[in-house]
């Protein structure tokens, strides 16, 4: 079985687009003079408050680790649920037929982990804790990046009230110095509005989205160890790959079984085609 090329999020990218689409042809449509809604001393409240913020929430390296999954939502590689079940049961058919499954390569880390420490003869109680282990530091590490980007979506709208009190109080002063002159009122409320509108932009299209991505992604995980250890202790159990089989797509609703039952046929088209090599 091939290694999971990278390959791009669609759905999430087609959100960005959406995002920008939407608030492009807003602004398109409401002025003359689009340049109205690019303010840089509320870019520079907004963004730079949330990246000091940042700094000083967790360390830097935790950040860049943040910024690095992020990016690889986008653009990498993932293993959902249905494929570690689909893969399972490639794996289960052919240990049952008595193929060698030592040089079969999966694209579930954990699963192709757990393989390997079966093929050398650990004890399945053993692996089953190794791989609980794994699953639970992925998915604390998930959860805790989720519970960051969540409090950033709090914060970003926070920030752009700072940036509207600072443009209330120019505004003020400006009202105050000469109530006759009105050419720092424009400015002022530009500060106050543009910085409002960055921090709640940023929070809702942005920051909380990705924050329950990375949710789903946890979640996802934590299915995925559970689907693994159901197998690996059936397979101990030398029970039948139909039984297994029928086990794991308890795991997924209607439309996911049917996804399933199209990779399932895929992969018993090339099943024992190659490399695989049955025991003599």
């Amino acid at each position: 079985m091939k290694k999971t090329k990278k390959h791009f999020n669609i759905t999430m990218i087609l959100g960005f687009i959406g995002a920008i689409v939407v608030v492009s042809t807003t602004v398109a449509l409401s002025t003359s003079h689009p340049m109205a809604f690019l303010n840089l001393i509320g870019l520079i409240i907004v963004f730079g408050a949330i990246f000091t913020c940042t700094l000083i929430m967790q360390p830097f390296s935790v950040t860049v680790a943040l910024v690095k999954r992020l990016t690889l939502s986008i653009y990498g590689k993932r293993v959902r649920a249905i494929d570690t079940i689909a893969e399972f049961i490639d794996f289960s058919q052919k240990k049952y037929a008595g193929y060698i499954i030592e040089d079969t390569q999966y694209n579930d880390e954990i699963l192709q982990d757990s393989i390997e420490m079966m093929s050398i003869g650990l004890n399945p109680e053993d692996i089953r804790r190794c791989t609980e282990l794994r699953i639970e530091n992925h998915e604390t590490d998930l959860s805790k990046e989720a519970g960051f980007l969540i409090t950033l979506s709090k914060l970003a709208p926070a920030f752009g009230l700072v940036g509207t009190l600072l443009g209330m109080i120019l505004l003020l002063n400006e009202i105050g110095k000469d109530a006759s002159n009105m050419d720092g009122v424009g400015p002022a409320m530009a500060i106050a509005l543009c910085s409002t509108l960055y921090g709640v932009t940023l929070a809702n299209m942005i920051f909380y989205p990705w924050a329950e991505y990375l949710g789903h992604m946890a979640h996802e995980s934590i299915l995925r160890g559970q689907i693994i250890n159901e197998g690996l202790s059936m397979v101990h159990e030398n029970r039948h790959p139909v039984q297994i089989r029928e086990t794991l797509k308890s795991y997924l609703n209607k439309r996911e079984q049917a996804v399933l039952e199209q990779l399932v046929s895929n992969n018993e088209n090339r099943a024992f085609s190659g490399g695989d090599q049955k025991v003599a």
